[in-house]
């Protein structure tokens, strides 16, 4: 989406020259239809407002742009509106002639609020009981005084009141309005104010003295320190006023307009729901005490903070929620409050675009809640799956709505209902729908062809707060069983204590039991296991929340679709692995497996799924059985483009794409899922180390996703790591080795730590504590970028610290024993050493730039310098093999990448190649890296994307 692209510069900007862009003719109608019920209009259309709107299609436009809802408005020069989808916007650049900085020195009349249940506040007229008299708050928001004016107050188009001020009103000064005017009996419809109706004042902008508010809205309190109002009054904004109230107003005008856009097929016409500002209080200090201390006993139920405006950048913390008893008929009021501006600070950012940050304050004033409390990255998953490994999965919701987006996206359907049930009530607390659960609450598991699942082994796991304050998913169930004949698992209730909220919401026994506020811990993993088939999804306590606020209040069973087989069908192949299309290597992979061991087979699935928040197998092509090669293996080759798309920005990159086959019968019965394989997408691989026959490499950037795990065929598959007890913590790949205790070390050269790991739990770190990238240093013990680990025949670790120029050792509990030297006591070996390993008594280190490898003998005594090869190039690790030749991955003389063979002894003509190898069975040797001993004599070594894994021996 373009808010998290948009491109802001300041709101006023001298044009100095800059590069020409191609603006097309803008083709919109005066009032387009997506501008319906916007305040603002366009008063000084012309040259001065040459916006640059980027297309999602790359066509740029140019003219004034103003987002609005869902839309995106761009008018033309002569003030022509076209109204673009939020969603077909790449980017936005503001760009605005300086003239356009100064502010008027005219009169400008605006109307800051209407008070409709909170009487009339400081110096208003209050007479009349709440909900019964309309407080109008008129600013003079202009540097000039403004004369008397006239005025007019209607009802859906029927005038109610009409006047004349008697005063001038100086500028800064606010005037109060009151007008007679039972709210509870006129809910819903269109307060109009009109100002200056006469049209006897020159002001420096005229189209605010129109002001429409909803009678009856949900009404919310701006609270906006002095230091804030005065910087953000002082710029123009984004509906080319100076005036802090016209720019708030705009905020809760969108939001409504957004409700209004929020549509759904079970709600084709939305919520008639709208919120209206009930009051804006200039705060002289930041002190929310004082706030509430001088408010009236209507205010406030709900706080929501925000921080300082910036676009889309600005991230308001979590609403807190106060009780107070309420006068009988006034409805709460929430409260969003802005923070000051820091010491020396401005206005952040420019205020000529949205700040969605105040919109998604106004959902949380109301009583939503965020949805992303739920999100859980796939490191904060303990469950371990039936080969003992973590379970690779992870949780963002895949509705994208206002409360989670960074920009314009839609309320949810809950929230949209939820909106609907309390406008006639009273304002919400924070996620009181959440209690809004069915009375019986199940589950039903079905199989691909959506039948009922009978006999599935269910386990529940809930996401919670660890003991060390970390928030996952934990490895012991809650819930165990298994689905009844139906395919159902009932979720039994637990016991839960929480008051009825003013809407009628009450926490009453559930699955979930005590129920957070803001939902983080409304959150199921549930494992499904039958004939040794296994399967993982998530069911959110929205899920239930939703039903129930679709009718299902007494019962309601969650559908779970899986690939596991309802019976009958045939067996899957015995395995499904990926290889490179080495015709498209780039942007095709060949999927391959063998034929089904049932004679009923008829046609094969193919499947695929997208990193591990993907819920669901797409199905990629269907093969028949007679496209088997002469010995019974298929091979299918698939565009990769489909499948990299990247899911939610939250969730960041995938490690790759996944994919199963499964097997059908003539009658249509369809089998389990084969065995899932991995295709990494196109990334850099660091290093490599192999454990019982299996190779585990890393790729570049964090390790959130863990590493790949591979074997001699080239199939992939995940391996997780989770280093939960390292609060704030998120390792980078980097070196790898294996110790006698079948321990992960790696390395992390980007927060320049050693890290030990025991079945993919980071239990040890060395380095400085803070685990930062500023977090290097020097002593023992301290690295500074180190790149590579390697261990020795008796358990010494000898770790590459690249950018000290050294390489450390360590024995084999980690403790430091020295810097490494050689015998003549030389410490100033290594100039930025970037790969180290060790095979047949040596250790080899590549340094300078992968231009030299360093071939030592360790010792008791002390470390030998056996060989000095110089001349390579874009050399990784290298291996002595059991003759003494020396084996490296770099590039030969003519440039290529191949493996370089050195021979027993340095040859006459010096430390050249005996010869070098640029193409083995499975392929070219392109960007190898990683070359890792296997204990057969052999060593393994991973190729740049696509990742192929090739052997080499060490003779």
């Amino acid at each position: 989406m373009f808010d998290l692209m948009r491109r802001v510069l300041p709101a006023a900007l001298m044009l100095l020259g800059g590069p020409n862009v191609a603006a097309e003719p803008l083709g919109g109608a005066e009032h387009p239809p997506g501008c319906a019920g916007m305040a603002y209009r366009l008063e000084r259309p012309g040259l001065d407002y040459r916006d640059v709107l980027t297309r999602t299609d790359g066509r740029r436009l140019i003219g004034r742009v103003l987002e609005w809802g869902l839309d995106v408005c761009l008018f033309d020069s002569v003030g022509r509106a076209e109204v673009i989808p939020a969603g077909d916007v790449r980017a936005i650049a503001l760009r605005r002639d300086g003239r356009l900085s100064a502010r008027p020195t005219a009169a400008d009349l605006t109307v800051e609020y209407v008070s409709q249940w909170a009487g009339g506040g400081a110096g208003a007229d209050e007479s009349g009981p709440s909900g019964k008299r309309l407080s109008i708050h008129v600013r003079n928001a202009g540097l000039a005084p403004a004369g008397p004016f006239s005025y007019r107050v209607s009802v859906d188009g029927n005038a109610i009141h009409e006047g004349r001020t008697s005063q001038a009103l100086a500028a800064g000064q606010v005037a109060t309005i009151g007008v007679d005017c039972d709210v509870a009996s006129v809910r819903g419809k269109l307060l109009l104010v009109e100002l200056d109706v006469k049209n006897e004042l020159s002001e420096a902008a005229e189209w605010n003295n129109r002001f429409t508010d909803v009678l009856g809205g949900l009404p919310v309190r701006v609270v906006v320190p002095a230091d804030r109002h005065r910087a953000i009054s002082n710029a123009r904004n984004l509906v080319d006023t100076f005036c802090f109230e016209d720019w708030i107003q705009y905020h809760a005008q969108l939001f409504n307009r957004i409700i209004e856009q929020s549509v759904y097929p079970s709600l084709p016409h939305g919520s008639t729901a709208r919120i209206h500002i009930e009051q804006i209080t200039i705060a002289p200090t930041p002190e929310a005490d004082s706030l509430a201390a001088s408010a009236p006993a209507s205010q406030p139920a709900a706080v929501a903070s925000i921080a300082p405006a910036s676009g889309s950048s600005s991230q308001p913390a979590e609403p807190q929620v106060a009780e107070q008893e309420q006068p009988v008929g006034v409805p709460k009021i929430g409260m969003i409050e802005f923070e000051r501006l820091p010491a020396g600070g401005a206005a952040a950012g420019s205020i000529g675009l949205v700040d969605w940050g105040v919109e998604r304050a106004l959902g949380r004033a109301l009583g939503l809640i965020d949805p992303t409390a739920l999100d859980t990255p796939v490191t904060s998953v303990l469950v371990r799956g039936s080969n003992s490994e973590f379970v690779q999965r992870e949780f963002f919701p895949p509705e994208r709505t206002l409360l989670s987006a960074g920009g314009a996206a839609p309320l949810s359907e809950l929230e949209v209902r939820y909106l609907e049930r309390i406008f006639r009530r009273q304002l919400g607390v924070p996620g009181e729908y959440l209690y809004g659960l069915p009375r019986i609450c199940g589950l039903r598991v079905v199989d691909g062809s959506g039948r009922d699942l009978p006999g599935v082994d269910v386990a529940v796991f809930q996401r919670r707060v660890s003991a060390d304050g970390a928030v996952v998913i934990p490895e012991e169930p809650v819930y165990i069983g298994e689905t009844d004949t139906r395919g159902r698992f009932a979720l039994p209730p637990r016991d839960a204590k929480g008051a009825p909220t003013p809407n009628g919401y009450a926490l009453a026994p559930n699955p979930w039991g005590e129920l957070a506020a803001d939902g983080s811990n409304g959150l199921f993993l549930v494992r499904l296991r039958k004939d040794a088939n296994e399967e993982y999804g998530f069911v959110s306590v929205l899920d239930f929340n939703l039903a129930y606020a679709r009718g299902s209040v007494d019962a309601y069973d969650h559908l779970i679709p899986t690939r596991l087989a309802g019976g009958g069908g045939p067996p899957a192949p015995r395995y499904c692995r990926t290889k490179p299309d080495f015709e498209s290597p780039e942007t095709h992979v060949q999927v391959i497996w063998p034929t089904s061991a049932s004679a009923t087979a008829w046609e094969y699935r193919v499947y695929a799924k997208i990193g591990f928040d993907e819920p669901h197998w797409a199905l990629v092509e269907t093969v028949p059985k007679e496209k088997a090669t002469a010995r019974g293996v298929f091979s299918l080759s698939v565009p990769l483009a489909p499948y990299e798309r990247r899911p939610s920005p939250r969730a960041g990159d995938p490690l790759g794409c996944q994919f199963a086959v499964s097997c059908v019968d003539r009658d249509g019965r369809e089998g389990p899922l084969s065995m899932v394989t991995t295709e990494p997408y196109s990334a850099e691989a660091m290093k490599l180390a192999i454990l019982r026959g299996t190779a585990y490499f890393s790729l570049a950037g964090p390790l959130r996703r863990g590493l790949v795990k591979t074997n001699i065929n080239s199939i992939h598959d995940v391996y997780g790591l989770r280093f939960t007890q390292f609060p704030g913590y998120e390792p980078w790949g980097g070196g790898m080795a294996f110790d006698a205790q079948d321990r992960l070390l790696m390395t992390d050269p980007y927060h320049h730590q050693l890290c030990w790991y025991e079945n993919g739990v980071l239990v040890r770190v060395l380095g400085d504590p803070r685990h930062s990238p500023d977090a290097y240093g020097r002593g023992k013990e301290q690295f500074h970028t180190p790149m590579d680990v390697t261990i020795d025949d008796r358990g010494r670790i000898y770790v590459a610290d690249t950018d000290n120029d050294r390489v450390q050792v360590f024995d084999a509990q980690g403790t430091f024993l020295t810097t490494f030297q050689d015998d003549t006591g030389d410490t100033e070996l290594f100039r930025k050493p970037t790969a180290i390993g060790f095979a047949y008594g040596k250790v080899c280190v590549t340094d300078s730039d992968g231009t030299r490898i360093q071939v030592f003998e360790p010792s008791d005594e002390a470390w030998k310098l056996r060989r000095v090869l110089k001349g390579v190039r874009d050399a990784d690790r290298a291996l002595a093999g059991a003759s003494g030749r020396i084996y490296a991955l770099g590039r030969n003389t003519l440039g290529n990448w191949a493996i370089l063979i050195y021979p027993i002894e340095p040859m006459p003509e010096g430390d050249v190649p005996e010869r070098t190898i640029e193409r083995v069975i499975k392929g070219m040797v392109r960007e190898p890296r990683g070359l890792y001993p296997d204990g057969t004599g052999h060593a393994l070594y991973i190729t740049g994307y696509p990742f192929v894994t090739q052997r080499l021996m060490l003779e």
